[in-house]
């Protein structure tokens, strides 16, 4: 059989997040039987997964300029035609989809400004590019809906999946585990100000200084660890052990975690909206 050339397009490999799992897992399982290669907007090597650093020359960081529209006109101007197919892992990497006919949409999440009446054109313009890709993928239901509803755009339910030789049960252990990106979209912020328990909380993750730190002096004088980012056995070790995993985040657009704690035998506490909602069911516990 003959090897393929594929594009992965990524808007940032920034931190620890499901988004970054998701195409370092796609680059992983493509690379088996294809030529692959990751192109970037962003690149930390220090905050995302090590794995990162080993594909060399297959990651190609494109843009150094930060201007929202500069990142528009570059990823739709972008030179891909040589690629026989483009993997886009998000927002507004699909815009490649404007030189390349072959486009597999990878949506996680939609841009925070389709809400605002004064920026009609951008969303106008992000409707436009998505429906120029050839296929477009979701997570869940609820996400599907979103891009039905906000661009008028048919897409396909995918789930993402997890590696479940490293997961396994252990101890239920005196403490609770979050892990994600501490970010206010998170919701981390208000985890911390209510935790009242005298069990431990472990916040697994990190995010912008700033709010790093306001989150430490929120958790002083409660039993609040913030353990920083953690490699995947090292996670797999705290879901293992834990009381049970929660999920703040109030529209989480899947939620990875949530099947990596079923993996290991640990109820979940989550939001009862956006991807939990497919997931959670009978196994494990919805707290509104």
């Amino acid at each position: 059989m003959t090897r393929k050339n594929i594009l992965i397009t990524a808007p940032h490999l920034l931190s620890h997040g499901g988004g970054e799992l998701l195409v370092l897992n796609f680059f992983q399982h493509l690379s088996k039987k294809n030529n692959v290669e990751l192109w970037t907007w962003k690149y930390d090597k220090k905050k995302t997964f090590n794995e990162f650093k080993k594909l060399g020359a297959k990651l190609k960081v494109i843009g150094k300029e930060t201007n929202y529209f500069n990142r528009l006109r570059t990823w739709s101007s972008i030179n891909c035609e040589s690629f026989d197919a483009v993997l886009a892992g998000g927002f507004p990497s699909y815009f490649c989809a404007n030189k390349h006919k072959n486009v597999a949409a990878k949506i996680m999440i939609i841009p925070g400004y389709v809400k605002n009446p004064l920026l009609v054109p951008l969303k106008l313009f992000d409707g436009i590019m998505l429906k120029k890709c050839k296929t477009v993928i979701v997570d869940c239901k609820t996400m599907q809906k979103k891009i039905k509803d906000t661009y008028g755009c048919e897409s396909k339910v995918i789930p993402p999946g997890i590696e479940l030789n490293l997961y396994k049960k252990g101890k239920f252990e005196d403490y609770f585990v979050h892990v994600s990106r501490l970010d206010k979209e998170k919701n981390v912020d208000k985890l911390v100000r209510e935790w009242n328990l005298k069990t431990k909380l472990i916040l697994a993750g990190d995010g912008k200084k700033e709010y790093r730190e306001e989150l430490m002096k929120m958790a002083k004088g409660k039993n609040i660890e913030f353990v920083g980012n953690k490699s995947k056995n090292e996670l797999a070790k705290l879901y293992s052990n834990c009381t049970a995993v929660l999920l703040a985040a109030e529209d989480e657009p899947f939620g990875l975690v949530v099947l990596e704690g079923m993996a290991s035998g640990k109820p979940i506490i989550a939001i009862n909206k956006g991807g939990p909602t497919d997931t959670v069911k009978k196994r494990g516990w919805i707290f509104v």
